[in-house]
């Protein structure tokens, strides 16, 4: 349900101003008075077109005019303004315009669209807020005869009372996606968790979980932080992968998920044990033979993109772009930011790929990505999931292994001691995959609408709001770890977080501990000290790992 509030608005329609026929403001309209009933009708209309989800209230804030809003201090992030240009008072039009209204008055981002009628459908996409920001929606009255705006309704969107759970909230003006932030957010993220289990975003409209427990609760308790109203940062990418794997619930992702993990159980990726191993000493023997080599593209790459590649069975055609769309596919799940707007463009073509290129025609026979299309004939999946379930294996099967890859042989470089631990003690390996899983985990975080208002450690978060669960943060809370800025590969940290959990942990969390099992056990014979000649960390909103990490070794 959604209720439209008006009611302050009979006994005072405009702060301040007098629109009835007989005031200055009314004659200027050229009799065309508008009442407190015409008012809050037209507000009542826009509320019910707004584009909602569970817990949604539209509520109206206020009325005022159009330049009272614009040399105010009002502060409307990512607004919509809908002139509404009505024939006759009886029967408004609409004409929608994307306005953001900056504090200091000035207004952007202007898009005019065609008129509509209010009782017409108002589409989603027209009225959707700017910026991924759940936010107040503007809503100007225009004098049907002058066509001049005379008022502006304030609405605000969002649960009941919302607003004043999100002011009571621990507040930071933080910006975890800066360049710095991304490169080195250790310290950033110490702030955010010492300021409470959730803290609101003021840049971004979202509320930060970087306690170990409060981002464990939020994968863990998808009915509370569900996937299917997306998982990303800016309501484009939401928009665009609903229904997919990595956003669906319920059913709809039990269903997708069991066609994608079924060759990844460790049962199933018993046969392809062997080869990974086989190819995994090979290319460590060649590149020591070398006595240096960078292990972002030589040693890293190697595994995810060729043996990885021939299990899915994707088409020799295109590979080539495979590392490109999956770190582009990942710099689109942050907030909108110039790292974001570039990688757009990369996403159709990797669309493109996965809906002419991974069909049944062109896979290997009896390869996973075959096996989709077999489940598409079995009735297990329908057929239009089949592109995105594609992308599911090029892009996370991908980076998320190759950083953390990128990201061991660093930690081992600089921590010499734990290499020599590893290699005395190969039992140790699974301890240390998980250490480095933790210490710097591959995926960041991602993002959870939050359907009903929760409690999370004394912080109330609102439903209809929306929290970025932050993986990396989690991981080196000291509340669950133990001096946890130190790497230990003797730390045995199995409940970490960097593959996720919950129903939607890492589908390829298997896959990639065997690759680096193997890479790692082949490195620990034959290497007693890795040393970092160059680097460059990799730039992503999402991924951290290395560009380019060029090392001897002897």
């Amino acid at each position: 349900m959604y209720a439209v509030r008006h009611k302050a608005i009979a006994s005072n329609p405009v702060d301040g101003v007098d629109f009835s026929a007989n005031s200055a403001q009314g004659r200027n309209r050229r009799h065309h008075p508008l009442t407190a009933e015409q008012v809050a009708a037209v507000a009542a209309s826009i509320g019910t077109r707004h584009p909602r989800e569970p817990g949604d209230r539209v509520q109206l804030q206020r009325i005022v005019t159009r330049s009272q809003l614009l040399t105010s201090n009002l502060q409307h992030p990512g607004a919509i303004t809908l002139d509404i240009c009505p024939p006759s008072w009886s029967q408004p039009r609409l004409s929608c315009h994307r306005t953001r209204v900056v504090p200091t008055g000035r207004t952007s981002e202007r898009r005019p669209t065609s008129g509509m009628e209010v009782a017409g459908a108002v589409t989603t996409d027209t009225l959707q807020p700017l910026n991924g920001r759940r936010s107040t929606t503007v809503s100007s009255i225009v004098d049907p005869a002058r066509s001049e705006i005379c008022l502006v309704a304030i609405l605000k969107v969002g649960a009941d009372g919302a607003s004043e759970m999100i002011s009571s909230a621990p507040q930071s003006d933080y910006d975890p996606y800066t360049d710095e932030a991304l490169l080195d957010p250790w310290l950033g993220y110490k702030r955010l968790r010492d300021a409470g289990s959730a803290v609101w975003l003021t840049r971004y409209q979202m509320f930060a979980l970087t306690r170990y427990d409060a981002v464990r609760r939020a994968l863990l308790d998808w009915e509370c932080f569900p996937s299917r109203y997306g998982v990303m940062m800016n309501d484009g990418m939401n928009r665009v992968l609903r229904g997919n794997t990595l956003c669906s619930d319920g059913a709809d992702h039990d269903a997708l998920r069991s066609v994608l993990v079924r060759p990844l159980k460790p049962r199933a990726l018993r046969p392809a044990r062997e080869e990974i191993t086989a190819e995994a000493e090979s290319l460590v023997e060649k590149l020591v033979e070398q006595g240096s080599f960078d292990a972002a593209t030589e040693l890293a790459n190697h595994l995810p993109v060729e043996v990885v590649s021939n299990l899915v069975g994707l088409p020799e055609q295109g590979r080539e772009r495979m590392l490109v769309w999956a770190e582009e596919l990942f710099n689109c799940f942050g907030p909108i930011n110039d790292r974001t707007i570039a990688s757009f463009p990369v996403l159709d073509e990797m669309m493109n790929y996965a809906t002419t290129e991974a069909v049944p025609s062109k896979l290997k026979p009896g390869s996973w990505a075959d096996g989709i299309h077999d489940a598409v004939a079995r009735g297990e999946v329908p057929s239009q999931a089949c592109p995105a379930m594609m992308i599911d294996y090029i892009g996370p099967s991908l980076d998320t292994t190759i950083s953390a890859i990128s990201n061991a042989v660093w930690l081992f470089a600089n921590n010499p001691e734990q290499w020599d631990l590893l290699r005395a003690d190969p039992r140790l390996m699974p301890s240390a995959i998980s250490e480095v899983l933790r210490y710097d985990s591959p995926i960041q975080g991602f993002s959870r609408y939050v359907a009903r208002d929760v409690d999370m450690g004394g912080v109330v978060l609102p439903a209809g709001s929306r929290a970025i669960v932050f993986y990396g943060a989690a991981n080196r809370d000291e509340r669950k770890y133990p001096d946890p800025d130190r790497f230990d590969i003797r730390r045995r940290p199995g409940d970490h977080l960097g593959f996720g959990a919950g129903p939607h942990a890492c589908v390829g969390m298997n896959l990639a501990r065997l690759e680096m099992q193997a890479l790692f056990t082949a490195l620990a014979k034959r290497v007693r000290r890795f040393t970092i000649l160059e680097e460059e960390p990799r730039l992503n909103n999402v991924l951290r790992g290395y560009k380019m990490l060029r090392v001897a070794v002897r």
